[in-house]
């Protein structure tokens, strides 16, 4: 994943974080190829969202995703 945005604002750099991310990005996130992760998406699997023609994958929603379906271990 990219690094954090850095903005100059009044002489100080604020660090912007990833919203979301693009399909390689997702991708390379997740460990899957993108031609999994584009099956995934056309099924609804994974979280999305299409603004216009471009899908990003907002990186909040896709960590809250693994946690729901991630099994095993003690809690």
């Amino acid at each position: 994943m990219r690094e954090p945005l850095l903005h100059e604002h009044d002489d100080e750099l604020l660090e912007i974080p990833a919203l979301a991310m693009n399909q390689t990005q997702a991708a390379e996130a997740l460990g899957v190829s993108v031609r999994t992760l584009r099956t995934w998406t056309r099924q609804g699997r994974v979280p999305h969202v299409q603004i216009g023609r471009m899908v990003r994958y907002p990186t909040d929603r896709l960590m809250a995703w693994i946690e729901e379906i991630t099994k095993g271990g003690s809690q």
